[in-house]
């Protein structure tokens, strides 16, 4: 499994909170398994998400958050 130093070397990534997000069917699909199975979702100042189960990483999509302040203020 990666660990959160190697995941984060290129990019600083937060947890997906998915309230703070538009709706995605499949992002919330994946939240689900994640949930279920024991893994976890962030995303990186580029909009991008990645699920980690597994011991993997997986880019699952892009997501437009809500609030643009708050979401630029969690990467400063």
């Amino acid at each position: 499994m990666l660990s959160d130093q190697e995941r984060n070397a290129g990019m600083k990534r937060i947890r997906f909170e998915q309230k703070m997000y538009e709706k995605d069917k499949y992002i919330e699909q994946t939240i689900e398994y994640c949930n279920k199975y024991g893994g976890f979702v962030e995303i990186d100042s580029d909009f991008c998400v990645f699920a980690i189960y597994d011991g993997t990483e997986h880019w699952i999509g892009y997501a437009t958050p809500v609030d643009m302040d708050w979401f630029e203020q969690q990467f400063q």
